[in-house]
């Protein structure tokens, strides 16, 4: 697990979770957590470019190699190279963003 991520209850993973996201279900990553960024000291700006970085990995579809190679152009704070430097040396590979239905959704 990276650093400020958290994992729902009831749940199981065999896969690694990316710094910053909330993990849900089996293997599933549900969203940023934005609230344990806030709580650990993170400015705007700051969690503006984690956001950035999240959804470039998660919401671009790319896949993850495309997504390093897309972040590699880009200059990035310290912080979020913690991000970037994780999904790059993941051994079991990582949870991908889940597919929830509406109601299954309670975040």
């Amino acid at each position: 697990m990276g650093a400020v991520s958290i994992l729902l209850g009831n749940s199981g993973v065999g896969k690694d979770i990316p710094p910053f996201s909330i993990a849900i279900g089996k293997n599933s990553i549900a969203a940023l957590n934005v609230i344990g960024l806030r709580r650990a000291g993170f400015g705007p700006a700051l969690r503006k470019e984690i956001k950035s970085a999240f959804d470039l990995l998660y919401r671009s579809g790319l896949n993850a190699k495309q997504a390093l190679e897309e972040a590699e152009k880009r200059t990035w704070l310290p912080e979020t190279m913690t991000f970037w430097n994780f999904v790059a040396t993941t051994k079991r590979g990582m949870c991908p963003m889940g597919r929830w239905k509406k109601e299954e959704n309670r975040i």
